[in-house]
């Protein structure tokens, strides 16, 4: 979400779909191919905001977190300061 709102053009927008397609972070129900024609399409909108918009749309927002069985593993670096909010929020510790 970060890299799609600091984007700065189109191209950028653009290779950060093919990352997110690439790592599985679409949608369910969208195709993780990139067609030349729907790249283009998508250059085609002349708007940023709306290029960002659409792309932000295109996201599996489950991916955006770290689900609570899986805090404690390092690959995903989530801070001590949030494990102890986890665990204050569910009131449990893991």
């Amino acid at each position: 979400m970060d890299k799609i709102q600091a984007a700065q053009s189109s191209e950028e927008l653009v290779e950060l779909w093919k990352n997110i397609a690439e790592n599985s972070f679409l949608n369910y129900y969208v195709n993780a191919e990139l067609p030349q024609e729907a790249v283009d399409d998508f250059k085609d909108i002349d708007d940023l905001e709306s290029q960002k918009h659409l792309l932000v749309e295109l996201l599996d927002k489950n991916q955006l977190y770290v689900n609570l069985s899986e805090i404690e593993d390092t690959d995903f670096g989530v801070s001590a300061e949030d494990k102890v909010l986890n665990k204050k929020f569910y009131g449990r510790g893991f």
